[in-house]
């Protein structure tokens, strides 16, 4: 009963936690924790359960600007969706080479491992991503507004 208790406390804290990382306004950032019997199966668990907290972040932040932006800039050269799709597309293959900033992996008294992981993301490396992707496609290199993306972007991040 203790350690159940101690395994909840330990993940309550581990979810506030990523919670008040929310608010760090550099970094998309999160921490995730798995319990398993081995370290392995308990670190890829709290990978995925990482890069998937921190994909809904910043798939959250572009869907806000994008929308933003092709509201206030109806000459986006292409369709809403296709616009949509491009930048959520980039964003997907920043989260793909996210690093690992910090791992901790502790072994509880019932013999199982729980590991917790942090994943950090800068929110200019994701910005300069996308504007570099929509100023270099031809088809939107006439029409995207940088300085509207940007602002708009750092209006969603107050």
């Amino acid at each position: 009963m203790k350690c159940y208790l101690l395994i909840l406390f330990l993940g309550m804290n581990c979810c506030v936690f990523a919670m008040k990382s929310l608010g760090d306004g550099q970094y998309f950032k999160t921490t995730q924790s798995a319990t398993t019997a081995s370290v392995i199966s308990a670190r890829q668990k709290a990978l995925l359960f990482a890069k998937n907290t921190l994909a809904t972040m910043v798939n959250g932040k572009v869907e806000n600007v994008t929308k933003s932006y092709i509201e206030h800039n109806s000459e986006t050269g292409k369709s809403a969706d296709d616009f949509m799709t491009e930048t959520r597309m980039t964003a997907n293959m920043l989260l793909q080479n996210v690093t690992v900033t910090d791992e901790n992996v502790i072994k509880e008294k019932n013999g199982k491992y729980t590991v917790y992981i942090t994943l950090k993301l800068r929110k200019d490396d994701v910005l300069k991503a996308l504007c570099k992707k929509l100023s270099a496609n031809k088809q939107d290199k006439e029409t995207f507004h940088k300085e509207v993306f940007i602002d708009l972007w750092e209006r969603e991040n107050k």
